[in-house]
């Protein structure tokens, strides 16, 4: 997937709960969701703007999850935790981000739940690629589908990212 709206169509055709991870810079889009008061979980950072954003766009005040690093092998433990209530309450899919520098968490959780999991490679992630090859630092290429193979290989089975038509132009190329 390439964005937080591809996203909204693949969640469009599942049923239960999903925690989101995606902070609150994409909850407007997942708001278009008919049901998305009673499925969605956001997790924000623990911010006035934060909160108040979640709850002008509906967002029920018992369905937010505000907190913030710095994460810890005892953040990651309640995280799964968190994710663990998440599915017994009917989550069909769990998504994290930013992708990279959750791999961890994204790791532990495939090892964990039989569950679907979705990670997003924000849009921080695809501007230092981006930077970085365009100053000649990096192989842009090889950089995007080793970090495509790092985010599949640690559990993700949905990947949302701004790589993706070039991901596919480069895979279709090699095949």
């Amino acid at each position: 997937m390439e964005d937080a709206r591809q996203a909204v169509d693949v969640l469009s055709a599942t049923t239960g709960n999903v925690l989101l991870t995606t902070g609150s810079k994409d909850l407007d889009i997942f708001a278009r969701l008919p049901d998305f008061q009673k499925r969605l979980y956001p997790r924000v950072l623990p911010a006035l703007e934060s909160l108040e954003r979640c709850l002008t766009l509906g967002y029920p005040q018992k369905h937010i999850i505000a907190m913030q690093g710095p994460f810890s092998r005892e953040m990651n433990l309640a995280t799964l935790r968190e994710i663990g209530a998440d599915i017994e309450e009917g989550a069909d899919i769990v998504m994290v981000k930013p992708a990279l520098a959750y791999l961890d968490v994204l790791r532990e959780a495939a090892l964990t739940f039989d569950m679907p999991l979705a990670v997003y490679n924000v849009s921080g992630e695809y501007a230092m690629v981006k930077a970085a090859a365009a100053n000649g630092w990096i192989d842009e290429r090889r950089v995007v589908m080793e970090n495509l193979t790092a985010m599949k290989r640690a559990g993700a089975r949905v990947i949302i990212t701004y790589h993706a038509l070039d991901a596919v132009r480069w895979i279709e190329y090699i095949y």
